[in-house]
């Protein structure tokens, strides 16, 4: 849930930057009710816990995005970048340092 919340702020400068983007996030379905009401996302992807991840990479793929960003980089978030090949950002967590 917290890393969820850290995004709010990237989530508004990306909106303010970018105020016609289509802005989609996916996060776990039990997490949506942290975004629904965000003005500045238009979709919520949502997946249950347990969901293959070859589904999931084919719900983000059929979106058609140009641009895609991991701020989780986790290893599920890592093989999704696999699954769905194209332009991607990331930020460093610096888990090590910390």
């Amino acid at each position: 849930m917290g890393d969820i919340l850290l995004t709010t702020p990237l989530i508004r400068a990306i909106r303010s930057t970018h105020p016609d983007a289509w802005i989609s996030y996916v996060t776990k379905s039990m997490f949506e009710p942290l975004l629904h009401a965000n003005p500045r996302i238009n979709e919520v992807i949502q997946f249950e816990p347990g969901t293959p991840l070859a589904e999931l990479g084919r719900r983000i793929r059929a979106a058609g995005f140009t641009h895609r960003l991991d701020l989780h980089g986790s290893l599920r978030s890592r093989m999704l970048r696999m699954l769905v090949p194209g332009r991607w950002r990331s930020y460093p967590k610096h888990r090590v340092a910390r």
